[in-house]
């Protein structure tokens, strides 16, 4: 049941970036991970924020809540929580067709700010290679989901892909070879 409802969320982000359906004019949600280089095993924080909140149509509005389902293969990551910004109350566990969802009362006032901060989602990295990681709001399938305006509910996507490395061999495993070699050659002669 989790891969069908992954699939038809990957089907939705995909439907609504090619005909630009429904995403929000307020601005653009960026993921950025917390770490560089990632390898399997690792805990990573993904930064979710949305630049420009309150511009086009959201000029001068009121920004009072957001809403997202995750996108991602459980077979390479592990969602393990997440971490909501003190400006929000979280919401997400009310929500049972809504992955992460919070609110701020009476809400988030345009003040000029470059960017309003969601918070950071954490993920277990499961194996290597090139791991694709997105969020995505549909309100008209779920009244959780998007971004919730005074004027308006504006629904969004985005992605990243992760670059994960497999675990480095340690050093001292690379020196216990070469040493168990000298040691070997020695008993030979």
């Amino acid at each position: 049941m989790k891969q069908v409802k992954f699939f038809l969320q990957v089907a939705l982000f995909i439907s609504l970036s090619v005909f630009g359906v429904g995403f929000a004019n307020a601005g653009l949600i960026t993921l950025t991970p917390n770490q560089q280089q990632i390898f399997v095993g690792d805990t990573i924080g993904i930064d979710v924020i949305l630049k420009d909140p309150f511009e086009g149509a959201f000029s001068g509005d009121v920004l009072s809540g957001f809403g997202f389902d995750l996108l991602f293969d459980s077979n390479n990551l592990e969602f393990s929580g997440r971490d909501i910004s003190s400006l929000w109350d979280d919401d997400s566990d009310f929500f049972a067709d809504t992955d992460v969802a919070a609110s701020n009362f009476p809400g988030i006032d345009d003040l000029g700010q470059s960017e309003v901060f969601f918070g950071t989602l954490y993920f277990h990295v499961l194996s290597a290679g090139d791991l694709s990681l997105g969020i995505v709001s549909d309100s008209l399938s779920s009244p959780n989901q998007g971004l919730f305006y005074l004027s308006d509910i504006a629904d969004f996507g985005t992605s990243l892909t992760l670059h994960v490395n497999e675990v480095p061999a340690p050093a001292s495993l690379a020196f216990m070879v070469v040493a168990l070699g000298i040691c070997g050659a020695r008993a030979r002669r």
